[in-house]
């Protein structure tokens, strides 16, 4: 009996013309999300692309005058190749690559800066440069991505076709009808739900493999067991839409209530909640101000600069191996400069820990506020898995900053000795790589949101079968 309920379904809404539009308007935007999400992607790799072929190419210039004999009494301000202070000075950009599914959700790549510049001076303080995220609810926002279209429009997708599931056919008439036939209304009421649940979740999953297909490299192994919890994620996901559908059927309720009642539901979980729960935990844990910082940059600077002559006199005192036997020229600009910086980052690292802490204690929080609502569990599942996420850009700005320290100690004893840079130094001149964290990281962080959604989609399930056995059939 169920499956013919379910092809009586199908035949149903194969001549529904609403559903067949309704399926082609959602399946547009999803397309413009795609194209949206893969330009983002490409423009990054461009970006990134452009600024490694400047820094070779300039690495490249420097090493070809090598060969050339230094003219004497030549501009004393012309680059030297030869010099540690030169080829240290040169900008490398250390981008954060997009993820292998980074075009199915941009998230808060948009917002946080992907690119840190580094030079043997940059500083821990100027990784932070733009990036102030005083509200949490950036989470759940950014360009119009495949995810967005996930979250926010594909419950309305559901919840348009689901709103009548019983109140149609009770008003129509023909639920008395249809139950006078040797039929549960368990079983008409599943075969409704499932009969939808194929044509709806099918189309979000297969558009994500399709979108996967068109934008993913999925030569990449650790693209696929991503795929394999995004597809789970839209499945559970859609599973909860369709058991709250269902709840709300069961009530009893005319259709325009239960429409009514759904919209508000989506209303709630999709935006209200979300928008409460970043305010409060930009309350809980506010980031200090960015003034604050600048301040302490600004007094720790005119301080240091102040003392630069005794800043690296001391320094040559702590560290006399640098000073090659000889007496130091504590006049020296790139070495004045060098030990100015470290005092100066001595000075703004506490602001600097205050706001590190502050953000991750706001990501930790927010993490377990998903327990709300599916809607963030699931955005930030998807957001997870594309590497759009905040988590995966603090991965990014710890391997910056160890990048920036490593090319610092290649460079600085070379500043401080006047060493001479040969073909060997350029051989090994430090380099940025990201390294992206295991598919198997990624999944223990985000299966417990999942696992949170199919605890809520079976529980809104279990209340309509027991709600289900009350249900009006007349009247």
């Amino acid at each position: 009996m169920l499956l013919r309920i379910l092809r009586h379904e199908w035949r149903n809404l194969a001549a529904d013309r609403t559903l067949a539009w309704v399926t082609v308007l959602f399946a547009a935007i999803v397309v413009y999300a795609l194209w949206n999400g893969a330009a983002w992607a490409r423009s990054r790799e461009s970006e990134a692309r452009q600024a490694r072929a400047a820094y070779d190419k300039r690495i490249a210039e420097l090493r070809a005058e090598l060969a050339n004999p230094r003219v004497p009494n030549a501009d004393p301000f012309a680059p030297d190749p030869r010099a540690a202070r030169t080829v240290g000075g040169v900008r490398q950009d250390a981008f954060l690559p997009p993820a292998p599914l980074g075009a199915l959700s941009v998230g808060q790549s948009d917002l946080l800066p992907g690119t840190v510049t580094v030079t043997m001076l940059t500083a821990r303080r100027m990784l932070t440069r733009n990036y102030e995220v005083q509200n949490p609810l950036n989470l759940l926002a950014g360009r119009f991505d495949f995810a967005f279209a996930i979250v926010y429009l594909f419950p309305l997708l559901i919840l348009a076709i689901s709103y009548d599931l019983l109140s149609g056919e009770r008003e129509g008439g023909t639920l008395g009808l249809l139950l006078s036939q040797p039929l549960g209304l368990s079983t008409l009421v599943w075969g409704k739900v499932l009969s939808r649940f194929v044509v709806v979740v099918g189309l979000g999953v297969g558009l994500s493999l399709l979108g996967a297909v068109l934008t993913v490299p999925l030569r990449d192994g650790g693209a696929w067991p991503r795929l394999g919890l995004w597809v789970l994620a839209v499945v559970l996901y859609g599973a909860f839409w369709f058991g709250l559908a269902v709840l709300v059927s069961v009530l009893g309720r005319s259709s325009a209530t239960s429409a009514v009642l759904l919209a508000c539901l989506w209303l709630a979980l999709a935006v209200v909640v979300p928008s409460l729960a970043s305010l409060g935990v930009s309350s809980l844990h506010p980031v200090p101000s960015r003034a604050l910082l600048v301040h302490a940059m600004r007094e720790a600077a005119n301080e240091a600069d102040g003392k630069g002559s005794q800043l690296l006199e001391k320094y040559f005192q702590d560290h006399p191996e640098l000073t090659g036997g000889g007496k130091p020229d504590l006049n020296d600009f790139y070495s004045r400069r060098l030990t100015a910086e470290e005092e100066i980052e001595a000075r703004v690292a506490p602001v600097l820990d205050g706001y590190d802490r502050a953000l991750r204690a706001q990501q930790a929080t927010v993490s377990r506020l998903r327990l709300l609502s599916p809607a963030i569990a699931v955005q930030e599942a998807l957001n997870d898995l594309a590497g759009s996420g905040q988590l995966r850009h603090r991965l990014f700005l710890d391997q910056a900053w160890a990048f920036a320290r490593e090319t610092k100690a290649f460079f600085a004893p070379r500043v401080f000795r006047h060493d001479t840079l040969t073909e060997a130094d350029y051989d090994v001149l430090p380099q940025f790589r990201f390294v992206e964290e295991s598919a198997g990281a990624v999944a223990r962080r985000v299966l417990p949101g999942l696992v949170f959604i199919f605890i809520a989609a079976a529980g809104v399930l279990g209340l309509a079968l027991v709600r289900l056995s009350r249900y009006p059939v007349a009247g």
